[in-house]
This record gives C-alpha cells, structure tokens and sequence, in this order.
C-alpha cells in the first residue's frame, strides 16, 4: 500500500476506535499532528468522502444500530456517541434522517 495509503487506513481506524468521543477532522488531525486540510485530502483521495462525512455516516449508522437492537434511550444513544448535550444529538440526527431519533425508533416498531 502506498504511504497514502497507509495514511488513510490509520485515519479511518482512529475514527472508528474513537466514534464514542467527541471526535472531528479538527481532534484526529491533532492527534496525527498533520494539517487538516492535508488529511483531509488524503482520506477524501482513498475515500471519496470528507472526514467529517465519514464521522457523520458512520456515528449516524451506529446510532440507528442502537436504537434499532438496544433499549437504550435516545440520550443514552447520543451520550454514548460522544455527545454532551443530547439537544445536538437531536438537531444532528433531525438534519441527517428528517427525523428525530425519537420519530425513528417508533418507525421502526409499526
């Protein structure tokens, strides 16, 4: 694999290991200590996709999972995706679904 490559897997591993945190473009640059804008680059080259997308996507199915298989409550779902305030775990979900996690979850069970 090219350095790249390479690069963009441990990005995407970091990602998924932390999806429980608060985790952004911005705090996995950080901790790569590399430029944002140049992992972003890198990640969307191997990826077709943005980090924040891939976050976004992945924190998103993650969520639908537990709502979907668990009985957690939606402000377990979103604290337990790294969300402090379970009011931006709402907007976020609402914004990506069209839906609350609330609205979902009663879908899910007609």
């Amino acid at each position: 694999a090219t350095p790249q490559r390479q690069l963009a897997e441990k990005l995407r591993d970091y990602i998924l290991q932390n999806l429980m945190k608060a985790v952004t473009a911005q705090s996995v640059a950080g901790e790569f200590k590399y430029n944002k804008d140049y992992l972003g680059r890198v990640f969307k080259a191997e990826y077709g996709t943005t980090i924040k997308d891939y976050i976004n996507d992945r924190k998103l199915n993650m969520a639908k999972k537990l709502l979907s298989t668990s009985d957690m409550s939606v402000a377990s779902v979103g604290e337990f995706l790294g969300w402090q305030d379970v009011n931006q775990f709402l907007k976020f979900f609402k914004y990506h679904e069209g839906m609350t996690p609330g609205q979902y979850k009663k879908s899910l069970s007609l």
